[in-house]
């Protein structure tokens, strides 16, 4: 309406006067209408912010509604976990109604061995040997494996050994795999059993057991119901009841629970010793495979005590386990698919993501080569055919089934080349190189495929060739790492202003009671910049030991050594997702990672985010006040998260499952 006020102005000024007379009142009548609608306007923008006010309370009010929903569906989820674990206990209770008269013991039957691995927890052994002692069944022998205990005196030894069915062993810590397999090797009994220092066994178990394989002679191994109780749940029993083939899928069996004929491990091969934990799964799988279904025993066998501070599962990492074994159940699903990663600069040290997608391919079964369009700034040995000169030449060369590249803008630039030979084109985008226009120019070709991280998936979310995928790393050589030193910090990065290594500098001049230590590789085309870098950190007294241009695998040792990540980055670059995070809490690092976009999701639970160097600082320092068990868990929950997340044979298995859907590449599987 502003507008036509301008106009009617205009008009008186441009006109005769006559004129300018006969429209004056409609100019008049303009200026009325306008002023009565900015009036409108002030009151319906009064209105607005009344409106937007009541909106505000009201959203204020279905959030905290929202969250005593959540709280409410909580406490609801953990109230079926406790009446579906009452019901099993019930179930198992009422089983117990066939097994009120044990079996009578025979008085030749078998020797049973009771094999029982001990790492500082004498106080609690006592009971389990008493348990041992009280059986029903006479014919036992208790094989303990110390398994290099600094807490035992001699005169707890001397008092186990007065019983002459005990015979105590005692080897340098190797792990509880070990020690059982230890103990095997010296046990003379024809049925095995295991207990664990911190469980008990039930009065009539080894009769039990006994029976079992007496009326089953066909039968190898035998499973029990297990009482468990302590930890944050309830007292309930175990679960037994799955058949054998769901151990693929997860395990329902301790070993507490299980009775084997010795034979069986002579069929089998004893515990697995690189198994760290999870090495029951691995052996009940093994039994399944050669054995096939337990005897079962409905009577309670033994007693399970979760939760304790010394137990293997509340100690040892979980998923690097967990892995191994899922890879063994999975197989090779590419086993025949041929790939070619056609990369700018192969094979550079500074790009370990581009290494750690081989290895997940490799893994999985792929045959994988490599073609370098240019040189590269510090090589590593690859452990792969790596093809130079034209890219078209490389493809005629190795006959891949499909071209695997990383950034944006090399796909876009070598899409033509790998289209015209008929092949499909994987890009791998990171956070440098993010740009919509040239995802788009990408999808617009129907062979082409984009992964992208999950917080820069953005750009047209519901494509069918945009998909989400993480950063993958090695998990081999960023296995779990006991021993760490922790005042050291730790960063690992190519050497590139945009990764604000000064913030590294100033958080070191902020802790002088920790070792911090830089490892830089020079980039390639801008090597001067390390120089500069170097230079900057000389300026401020040299808080920061740099190692320049060091092999990867001594990189991977300095990463496993050290207690904590800090990782800079700087924040006027989209930041991706930098693989050196994910191998830092793949060794089981505390990792400190900068308030930028995805970053909290990608640490999860494994670390913590800082807005500036004194926060980081901040961060670092509390460090300090940390006793064992909370460097412990810290510890254990970076390597779980890390290797059940960016594995690289997990994320190429996810990789590989999103070539079938849209690119149509024909692997076995």
């Amino acid at each position: 309406m502003a507008s036509e006020k301008g106009l009617g102005r205009a008009v008186r000024g441009r006109l005769s006067n006559r004129l300018a007379q006969a429209l004056a009142p409609l100019a008049t009548r303009l200026e009325q209408i306008n002023h009565q609608v900015l009036h409108l306007d002030g009151a319906q923008q009064r209105a607005a912010a009344d409106a937007a006010a009541r909106h505000d309370r009201t959203d204020q009010r279905l959030d905290a509604m929202a969250a005593q929903l959540g709280d409410a569906v909580a406490r609801l989820e953990t109230q079926r976990h406790d009446t579906l674990a009452l019901a099993r206990t019930l179930a198992a209770l009422v089983d117990q109604a066939a097994w009120l008269d044990p079996p009578e013991p025979p008085a030749d039957g078998a020797l049973v061995s009771v094999i029982c691995p001990l790492y500082n927890q004498a106080a609690l052994f006592e009971q389990a040997l008493a348990s041992v002692r009280a059986q029903t069944y006479p014919r036992w022998e208790l094989v303990l494996v110390d398994d290099g205990s600094d807490d035992i005196d001699p005169d707890a030894v001397a008092r186990w050994r007065s019983d002459r069915r005990v015979r105590v062993l005692q080897t340098a810590r190797a792990g509880a795999c070990a020690a059982r397999n230890h103990a095997l090797a010296e046990a003379g009994g024809d049925i095995v059993a295991y207990l664990d220092a911190d469980n008990i066994l039930h009065p009539t178990y080894l009769a039990r057991v006994v029976d079992a394989f007496d009326r089953h002679p066909e039968s190898s191994w035998s499973l029990a119901t297990q009482l468990v109780e302590g930890g944050d749940g309830p007292v309930a029993v175990r679960d037994d009841r799955h058949p054998v083939g769901d151990l693929a899928d997860g395990n329902f069996i301790d070993v507490g629970a299980v009775a084997h004929r010795r034979a069986l491990i002579d069929r089998t091969g004893p515990f697995d010793v690189d198994f760290a934990r999870l090495g029951d799964w691995d052996l009940a799988q093994r039994f399944a495979a050669a054995a096939g279904e337990p005897v079962r025993i409905s009577a309670l066998g033994s007693t399970y005590r979760a939760g304790g501070a010394g137990r293997i599962s509340s100690t040892v990492p979980l998923h690097p386990h967990h892995a191994r074994l899922r890879a063994r159940g999975r197989g090779r699903p590419a086993e025949g698919l041929r790939v070619l990663a056609a990369e700018w600069h192969y094979p550079q040290a500074s790009e370990m993501y581009v290494r750690a997608d081989i290895v997940g391919l490799q893994a999985l079964g792929a045959h994988v080569e490599a073609w370098s369009q240019d040189d590269v700034a510090v090589p590593y040995q690859p452990g792969l055919p790596v093809h130079r000169g034209d890219l078209a030449d490389a493809i005629e060369a190795t006959r891949p089934d499909v071209v695997l590249t990383h950034w944006l803008h090399k796909g876009a630039e070598y899409r033509a080349t790998v289209r015209a030979a008929g092949l499909p084109l994987a890009v791998r985008g990171h956070g440098f190189d993010h740009d919509h226009r040239v995802i788009d120019e990408l999808l617009d070709d129907p062979g082409v495929v984009v992964h992208l991280f999950p917080h820069l998936a953005t750009t047209r979310p519901h494509h069918p060739r945009l998909r989400v995928l993480p950063v993958a790393f090695d998990p081999d050589r960023f296995a779990p790492a006991s021993g760490k030193d922790r005042r050291l910090v730790v960063r690992t990065g190519v050497a590139l202003e945009t990764k604000d290594y000064d913030c590294f500098f100033e958080v070191a001049e902020r802790c002088p009671d920790h070792r911090f230590v830089l490892v830089l590789c020079h980039a390639y085309q801008v090597e001067q910049q390390l120089e500069a870098i170097v230079a900057r950190r000389d300026e401020r007294g040299a808080p920061v030991e740099v190692l320049v241009d060091v092999p990867p695998e001594k990189a991977a040792e300095l990463v496993a050594q050290a207690g904590t990540y800090l990782h800079t980055h700087g924040t006027g670059v989209p930041y991706g997702m930098s693989v050196s995070l994910a191998e830092a809490m793949g060794t089981g690092c505390y990792v400190l990672g900068r308030h930028l976009p995805g970053m909290v999701e990608y640490l999860g639970p494994a670390g913590d985010v800082y807005r500036d160097p004194a926060h980081a600082a901040a961060l670092v320092q509390q460090t300090r006040h940390w006793d064992d068990r909370r460097w412990n868990q810290a510890w254990r929950v970076a390597a779980d998260w890390a290797h059940v997340q960016f594995g690289a044979p997990e994320v190429a298995d996810t990789m590989l499952r999103q070539w079938r859907e849209v690119l149509g590449v024909g692997v076995s599987g």
